[in-house]
């Protein structure tokens, strides 16, 4: 899924993506472009907050840029509190430069951003492309 557009909030957990995820999800092959802006806290570019997920956080990204007046903001995820397997998920790094995310998901800069090569894991035959000077996007999104 994509979500393309600008978040506004006054509440905790607010993402571009998804304002929070729980229990045995598994979010993969999503990504959000837009801004993100909150006064509450746990807020990232794609999701605000992570719980208790069982299952996999992977092959997503955010290109976001944000503001909040609250805690816990991050370029890819809030606030992070939970046993998921998390890989292969990147953020712009040159619109949030957040060294807070590093490790748990990986910064690249914009003309990074527009090249499979930088995306692991990432099936650019199936499910993911990229065309010059973009981020990718899935197969199934129109250009």
């Amino acid at each position: 899924c994509s979500s393309y557009g600008d978040v506004e909030s006054g509440t905790n957990n607010t993402g571009g993506f998804a304002g929070g995820v729980s229990g045995s999800a598994t979010v993969s092959n999503n990504y959000s472009i837009g801004s993100v802006i909150s006064s509450g806290s746990d807020v990232g570019g794609f999701i605000g907050q992570i719980v208790d997920i069982t299952n996999t956080v992977g092959n997503n990204y955010s290109a976001a840029n944000f503001l909040s007046g609250g805690g816990n903001v991050h370029a890819f995820a809030g606030n992070v509190n939970a046993s998921a397997t998390m890989s292969n998920n990147y953020w712009d790094n040159d619109l949030v430069n957040d060294t807070n995310d590093a490790g748990k998901f990986e910064g690249l800069t914009t003309l990074e951003m527009e090249n499979s090569a930088n995306f692991t894991g990432w099936d650019f035959t199936n499910t993911w492309r990229v065309f010059s000077g973009k981020t990718p996007e899935l197969i199934s999104a129109p250009n």
